[in-house]
């Protein structure tokens, strides 16, 4: 009897977690909007796309990277 109690309340607080973890899904779904027009994305000066785009020269698809105007991802990438 008290084994069977301990596995029922062992499911419910499972049932509960499971619930609210896809709750908290949902909502940050839900919430979840693109950049606004105009957004200016900060890199620190550590990273590999602001040293590239100091530099000025290198890779052409790292400077490009850098600066926003890197081309499209192949297809198997998007997800075709």
């Amino acid at each position: 009897m008290v084994v069977g109690a301990i596995v029922v309340i062992a499911a419910l607080i499972a049932v509960i977690a499971v619930v609210g973890s896809l709750v908290t899904t949902l909502f940050q779904t839900l919430g979840a909007r693109p950049p606004a027009v105009d957004t200016r994305i900060v890199a620190p000066d550590e990273s590999k796309a602001a040293q590239a785009a100091r530099a000025g020269a290198g890779a052409a698809a790292a400077t490009a990277a850098a600066a926003g105007g890197a081309p499209p991802p192949p297809p198997h990438w998007a997800g075709a």
